[in-house]
């Protein structure tokens, strides 16, 4: 009998996901969402759905027309703009963003090529150090693979591909573990929201925690 095997999945807490991957953790400025690269805190107010547009969703109401007002939780509508970095270099932003940034969904061929685009820009000459750290934070890298680039190029050295890069086909299938989204993420919400400040009055939040 012949038998096929296949990678469905790999679970990780993200914290060892995004490691695992070279991606900047949930707090750096551009991957707070993960599998996306965006400056969540430009755009966070236009991405969540306005009051007709959440109306239109609990009501199983699914349309193509992008609203004027809100993102509607898509991360392709063109109201998300937001500024580049400081050092971004400017031949890397899109004619028709109007100098802007737009969020833009991770692959692992996306980042093999900004790695290797970025490599290239610097040895020749046309980016310096600053320009190959935006760009590359920009596409959601870590400071530990930004640093090994650029030793790498320093010390004429090949610049190492990540592993997990080609191990697993797509990013989508790094998931995030559902107890831990349970057990973590919903304790921790009714903590912050429902009964933080109650504790605060009574002087026991710190021995609660």
């Amino acid at each position: 009998m012949y038998v096929n095997v296949a990678l469905l999945a790999v679970l990780k807490d993200q914290p060892e996901r995004r490691k695992g991957c070279m991606i900047s953790l949930g707090n750096s400025r551009y991957t707070a969402c993960w599998g996306y690269s965006a400056d969540l805190a430009a755009i966070y107010r236009l991405l969540p759905s306005c009051l007709t547009c959440h109306a239109k969703l609990k009501s199983g109401e699914l349309s193509d027309v992008q609203c004027s007002i809100c993102a509607n939780w898509d991360y392709n509508s063109t109201l998300l703009a937001y500024p580049p970095p400081d050092d971004f270099p400017v031949e890397e932003i899109h004619q028709d963003l109007a100098g802007s940034l737009h969020p833009f969904k991770l692959s692992f061929d996306l980042l093999k090529y900004a790695l290797v685009h970025a490599k290239d820009m610097y040895m020749d000459g046309t980016w310096n150090v600053k320009g190959l750290q935006a760009y590359l934070s920009v596409h959601s890298l870590n400071a530990e693979i930004i640093e090994s680039v650029i030793s790498c190029i320093d010390n004429e050295e090949a610049i190492t591909i990540p592993a997990t890069w080609s191990q697993v086909a797509d990013i989508a299938l790094l998931v995030d573990v559902i107890m831990h989204l349970l057990g973590l993420g919903v304790s921790k919400a009714v903590n912050r929201d429902l009964i933080k400040s109650w504790l605060i009055q009574c002087k026991v939040f710190s021995s609660f925690k």
